[in-house]
């Protein structure tokens, strides 16, 4: 299978070994960092310069799913997830890629990076653990009922993090400052199957979608608790 990644008018043709399962990209540097999963084989990361050429490529391992790429306080890229039982992270930059592992630990399955720390983010059962990397120390949160997933999102201007969890019946949205003191929470009688969250300034927007029908949530950064 070809997989082909369009730059600003420009495309890049990646010859894969096998189907590709799941693919992602961000900016680094001056050029790209892209992230390829396949169905079989290990993972893949594509160093892309910005004008469109791959100038360089290195694999993960096997076992692994990542969850997503993200660059820390430093300017590293990272690939982070999990595997069976442990959570990690891929530090992948020069010279090779860098694994660190947590064992035993949920996989990490979103990032937020704030103006001082960048978060792991994981959860099991009714709990939401928050992991800083420049401190290697964690946090955790405990809702009502077991989760079925979260999300997470920062807003600059205030410098406040947003977490989005959600369990059968119930939609949750946190207000966090940068240390992880919880701030506001707000309880929603919505029974979601997905969700994402954003926050630009005055507002946080909630986007879910239910069994019947896709809605979307503008709730005021002032927002009280529910």
């Amino acid at each position: 299978m070809v997989g082909v990644l369009f730059l600003i008018n420009q495309y890049v043709h990646a010859r894969l070994d096998s189907a590709v399962l799941d693919m992602r990209a961000i900016r680094y540097g001056s050029g790209y960092l892209v992230g390829i999963q396949s169905t079989s084989g290990n993972y893949k990361f594509l160093h892309i310069n910005n004008l469109g050429q791959v100038i360089r490529a290195d694999s993960g391992y096997l076992a692994d799913t990542v969850h997503g790429l993200v660059i820390d306080n430093n300017g590293n890229p990272l690939a982070y997830g999990g595997s069976s039982g442990s959570a990690f992270y891929f530090i992948a930059n020069y010279p090779y890629p860098i694994m660190v592992t947590f064992d035993p630990f949920p996989p990490f399955y979103r990032a937020v990076r704030t103006s001082n720390y960048l978060y792991l983010v994981s959860y099991k059962a009714d709990t939401v653990f928050f992991f800083r990397k420049e401190t290697s120390k964690y946090w955790r949160f405990i809702f009502p009922g077991s989760l079925s997933d979260i999300n997470v999102a920062y807003e600059d201007a205030g410098r406040k993090i947003y977490l989005l969890a959600w369990s059968s019946g119930s939609l949750y949205v946190a207000k966090l400052n940068e240390n992880l003191d919880s701030l506001l929470v707000k309880s929603l009688p919505i029974s979601t199957s997905y969700a994402l969250i954003d926050a630009q300034r005055r507002f946080v927007a909630v986007g879910y979608r239910t069994t019947s029908y896709t809605g979307v949530l503008l709730l005021d950064t002032a927002f009280k608790h529910g």
